[in-house]
């Protein structure tokens, strides 16, 4: 059972319980005061990360996890999967991955333990990093026999940032032009202020730069020319 005191954080997700019904996939994580993640709920894919597919009904310590973890991020419900951030920006990834959503390079679930998918997400554990999590989107459902899954992380360095997803691709959701599924995290599109500007948006921006720079010049000059015309009169009046 939750322990009533120790708990420091509680983690969830929006897409939790999205399946067939709400009696699947329910699971919730903590951390407690000894800096260990708990968890506990629905496992059939692997999802609480603990090595087994056998589902908890109490929380268990995810010893294997360490004690740096800063952000875990369960989603989907039936057919789920996780994510979760250490302290030194590492990404891991456990759970159902049938679609490819882990961003492994591959379909197949993740259950003994967690796998490190930090380079495949674009994020990075070197000394240093400074690669933090900011946003992490996904799901999974059923429906007429066909499951799908797909994931979606958004990591910033400090300098850049950077939006990859993985998954089903069916309806064109990872925004790439195709509708073939990813098991390898893509950059589908870029967003206004995510990842590296287009080109083509940079040099018309340095064309409107430079048309208001001449603006401003030219109205500098104008007004200058003004100012002289004006001297100029008062002095002829004068003489």
């Amino acid at each position: 059972t939750l322990a009533a005191t120790g708990v420091i954080e509680v983690y969830d997700h929006y897409s939790n319980n999205d399946g067939v019904t709400v009696a699947y996939g329910a699971r919730l994580f903590i951390k407690k005061d000894d800096n260990y993640i708990y968890g506990a709920g629905y496992n059939a894919y692997g999802q609480l990360g603990d090595g087994t597919t056998t589902q908890q009904t109490s929380f268990v310590k995810l010893t294997s996890w360490g004690t740096t973890v800063k952000g875990v991020y369960p989603i989907g419900s039936q057919f789920a999967f996780t994510f979760f951030q250490k302290g030194d920006n590492s990404i891991w990834a456990t759970g159902r991955n049938a679609s490819g959503q882990l961003g492994t390079g591959n379909t197949t679930d993740v259950t003994a333990a967690p796998v490190d998918v930090t380079t495949n997400w674009g994020g990075s554990s070197a000394v240093g990093s400074t690669s933090v999590i900011k946003k992490v989107i996904g799901g999974s459902s059923y429906a007429t026999g066909t499951e799908a899954g797909f994931a979606g992380i958004l990591i910033d360095d400090g300098t850049t940032t950077t939006f990859k997803m993985a998954g089903r691709n069916t309806e064109g959701q990872l925004g790439d032009t195709t509708t073939v599924a990813k098991s390898t995290p893509t950059v589908g599109f870029t967003p206004p202020g995510v990842g590296a500007a287009n080109s083509a948006d940079i040099l018309t921006s340095l064309a409107l730069i430079a048309i208001l720079a001449t603006c401003i010049a030219t109205f500098k000059a104008v007004k200058a020319a003004l100012i002289l015309v004006s001297i100029v009169s008062s002095l002829l009046i004068k003489f």
